[in-house]
């Protein structure tokens, strides 16, 4: 059994800390070769995280659709190329953040939260009481949409990912398809 109840497998339930970095560093050298079993576990993994980090920049659900499935095919393309330089998230946030950035540059466009039922239309793990959920949801909201798109993006990496600031320049500086 695994943390989540489900299988040894290695392909089910969300991991935490090493254990995670481990089973998505196996992810990916599975992926490398052609298991999609093991792009579906990665997937899992790091969809919800993707997500967030691109509704910081994208107010629209069909455009971060769109973008996550251009970062999931190249994360496909680019699984044999990891190296095990960086870890694996901050090397999956490197090709989200040049797909953003390509994406952003193509329309020209910089977007802000611009409501509370777009921050809650995305959930995952337990909820909080209501009430405090609101206002911490107002409050994010009113912080993120003050701020400028790269501070909003940094704020979303060291806050909600909780990458270190050694993690992000590293994400800032990798090559696009690595």
């Amino acid at each position: 059994m695994n943390e989540r109840g489900g299988g040894g497998d290695g392909f089910s339930g969300k991991r935490v800390g090493e254990n995670a970095d481990t089973l998505a560093e196996q992810w990916l050298k599975a992926m490398a070769m052609g298991d999609q079993r093991a792009f579906a576990a990665l997937y899992q993994e790091f969809a919800p995280r993707l997500y967030g980090y691109l509704r910081v920049q994208i107010n629209h659900d069909a455009d971060i659709q769109d973008l996550m499935q251009d970062i999931f095919v190249a994360i496909w393309k680019s699984s044999a190329r990891y190296n095990g330089e960086a870890k694996v998230a901050t090397w999956i946030f490197a090709i989200a953040r040049h797909k953003l950035l390509d994406w952003l540059r193509s329309r020209r466009r910089y977007s802000q939260l611009e409501s509370l039922e777009e921050i809650g239309e995305f959930r995952s793990g337990s909820e909080p009481d209501i009430a405090d959920q609101v206002v911490t949801e107002l409050s994010v909201a009113d912080a993120l949409a003050a701020l400028p798109p790269h501070h909003a993006e940094l704020f979303y990496l060291v806050f909600v990912e909780g990458m270190s600031y050694k993690e992000i320049s590293v994400c800032w500086v990798f090559q696009k398809g690595q």
